[in-house]
């Protein structure tokens, strides 16, 4: 069987969000990919920076036959913190401000780690370099495709890298359950809903749609995907998300 490996942040994680429902863990296109036939390890982790991904495809990449790298965002800082018997990534200032304002972590804050997300948040504030911080992603990027140039590298949004990006499955989603409300289908649509019955931030049938499109590069040798314009759910919009 085909050695696969999945670089990532959440889009690829389906761990994220399901510490109560781990169920729904197995509805993630990374496990659809396993149930059909790959033998799958997936490196992904929630809220994790291109650079953490990166190191990990540099030592990793040999033992597998293939590779699907998504892309994040530039500028997320590299480190996580320890916040109660989980590891936090504050990937930008509204991350690490949501942590110091959220009741589901407040008994787990102690003073010393206010402080130091303090101190995270001053650098994106006064310190970071985004000339600086796109300069080193786009280098990261192409050292990933010159070390496997058959890597399938899939950017989450515009910017991140060349291709289709996995906002566009997102978009699929919201025109598929919410045909009246284009305004949803914008960058990152998932912050302005709670996801209930989501993986990778997408219901469990656009994480089919994924796989195939997976699929589809895995065997094509690039990532050219035809998303279609709508597809049916089983269920109502709000057993997927719920609005904030």
């Amino acid at each position: 069987m085909t050695k696969l490996a999945i670089y990532g942040d959440s889009w690829a994680d389906c761990s994220h969000g399901h510490w109560q429902t781990p169920k729904l863990e197995q509805l993630g296109w990374p496990n659809l990919l396993r149930d059909r036939g790959w033998l799958v390890d997936n490196f992904a982790r929630t809220g994790s920076s291109l650079h953490y991904s990166y190191q990990r495809f540099v030592t990793t990449h040999p033992a597998y036959d293939r590779i699907i790298f998504l892309v994040t965002s530039p500028g997320r800082w590299t480190r996580s913190i320890e916040v109660g018997d989980r590891l936090y990534c504050i990937n930008s200032y509204d991350s690490g401000d949501w942590l110091l304002k959220s009741d589901l972590y407040r008994k787990q804050l102690t003073p010393e780690l206010r402080d130091l997300i303090k101190r995270v948040l001053d650098f994106y504030l006064y310190v970071q370099d985004m000339e600086f911080e796109k300069t080193a992603h786009d280098l990261m990027v192409a050292e990933i495709l010159r070390i496997r140039p058959d890597a399938i590298v899939i950017p989450i949004s515009k910017g991140c890298a060349p291709g289709t990006g996995m906002i566009e499955y997102q978009n699929l989603f919201v025109r598929s359950v919410w045909p009246d409300r284009p305004d949803l289908a914008k960058v990152q649509a998932h912050r302005t809903w709670e996801e209930i019955g989501c993986i990778c931030h997408m219901s469990p049938e656009i994480n089919k749609v994924v796989c195939e499109s997976m699929r589809a590069a895995l065997a094509l040798g690039k990532w050219d995907p035809i998303i279609p314009d709508r597809v049916e759910h089983e269920h109502p919009a709000d057993y997927y998300v719920r609005l904030f």
